[in-house]
């Protein structure tokens, strides 16, 4: 029996499950944690965190069709979709139909909303990089960042 297949003693897990499981958990728990970090400051602004996420990736690529910004904040097109109508009441952003395809909407910030953008992202950086280097070296976050690219990776 190799250790990949040995049973702990809190289960029918192996080792090899277990450390998944206490891995996803892990990650888990950190994104919750960043997730919060952008909350307070989502809040500061009246905006839900799912917003100023929106506003971030809009702010930080440009327009967008609504798919590539759904896909870009990990966002159901739905979701989106109501994510993008709840911003354009509060005129942070602006949808207009493609001219090749009907079906295509593209997505940008409103002048208000690139003064939130820019008011907003300097201290989410800030915060982040923060948080990383109280607990990482450089080469510590650069070996993390390599490794969950190959996590992520297809």
């Amino acid at each position: 029996m190799t250790k990949k297949d040995s049973r702990t003693k809190t289960g029918d897990l192996t080792l090899q499950e277990s450390k998944a499981l206490c891995l996803t958990q892990s990650i888990m728990s950190l994104r919750h944690r960043l997730y919060k970090m952008v909350s307070e400051t989502a809040g500061d602004y009246n905006l839900k965190s799912s917003e100023l996420a929106l506003i971030i990736s809009l702010g930080r690529s440009g327009t967008q069709s609504m798919s590539d910004l759904a896909r870009a904040c990990f966002f159901s097109p739905p979701n989106a979709t109501y994510i993008v109508s709840s911003l354009e009441k509060k005129a942070l952003v602006k949808r207009e139909r493609s001219d090749k395809s009907s079906r295509v909407v593209y997505v940008n910030l409103t002048p208000s909303g690139q003064a939130v953008f820019e008011k907003n992202y300097p201290s989410i950086i800030r915060r982040l990089d923060s948080f990383f280097d109280q607990r990482l070296s450089f080469d510590q976050i650069e070996s993390l960042e390599k490794l969950l690219n190959r996590l992520n990776a297809n």
